[in-house]
């Protein structure tokens, strides 16, 4: 089964990237980790067992410094942050599969979003 993740980014201007703590908070108690410029291989090889022809390995280039969130967002946080309590389409079937009811609860992930 695959978990549909959303990620959480705060972008910053790029000048002081020194001064920057590893890791951060916001109000609600979400933690953000500071990702530095760079460069990475994104994707799986295509003999990896399981692959998929949109995963095909290519090279990503991080220009300036943000911060990511550490862990997926999860349907309490939704809710703090938009008021709104997520919703959970049990049984719904998706290009992911199939979202079951035991994926609903303010500590799994938020699914189903845009």
């Amino acid at each position: 089964m695959r978990t549909i993740v959303v990620i959480s980014v705060l972008l910053f201007d790029s000048s002081a990237v020194g001064q920057q703590p590893k890791e951060i908070a916001n109000s609600i108690g979400m933690k953000f980790v500071l990702v530095l410029p760079g460069s990475f291989t994104m994707g799986s090889p295509e003999e990896e067992k399981g692959s998929k022809g949109w995963e095909t390995q290519h090279q990503v280039a991080i220009s300036n410094w943000y911060y990511l969130g550490a862990c997926e967002v999860t349907q309490d946080e939704y809710e703090k942050l938009t008021g709104k309590r997520p919703r959970a389409d049990r049984g719904r079937q998706t290009s992911f599969g199939q979202v079951r009811e035991r994926f609903r609860g303010a500590k799994y992930p938020v699914n189903q979003i845009s």
